[in-house]
């Protein structure tokens, strides 16, 4: 599966290792600033990004990891919105989501992954 990681942190940092340790390609990493989209993206020697609205279109599964908080903006200004969503979101109400992807899974967190 190719992964596209919404997010540079902990989070992040341990969903796609776990991913990429399983045989999963990684696509690539969003964050707001380039020194944690090219620190995360040179683990997984694939590409980065910091604008939203060059994400790549190419995952098959785009994991939100970043602070509730910048959900909403952030899924707003998602320009694919026919993928799979998954996020690890803990208070965000599902209907931010629902309004622009056709389906999500919610609420992963790190430890679904050890």
């Amino acid at each position: 599966m190719k992964i596209v990681l919404i997010g540079a942190g902990n989070v992040a940092t341990h969903i796609g290792k776990a991913l990429f340790n399983e045989g999963h390609k990684i696509e690539q990493i969003f964050s707001r600033t380039m020194k944690s989209a090219l620190e995360l993206a040179s683990k997984f020697n694939t590409s980065f990004t910091t604008d939203i609205k060059t994400i790549t279109d190419n995952g098959d599964i785009y994991i939100i990891a970043i602070s509730d908080i910048a959900i909403p903006s952030i899924i707003q200004a998602f320009p694919h919105k026919d993928k799979l969503l998954i996020h690890t979101a803990g208070s965000v109400d599902i209907s931010v989501f629902e309004r622009v992807c056709k389906a999500i899974w919610g609420n992963v967190s790190t430890t679904d992954f050890l």
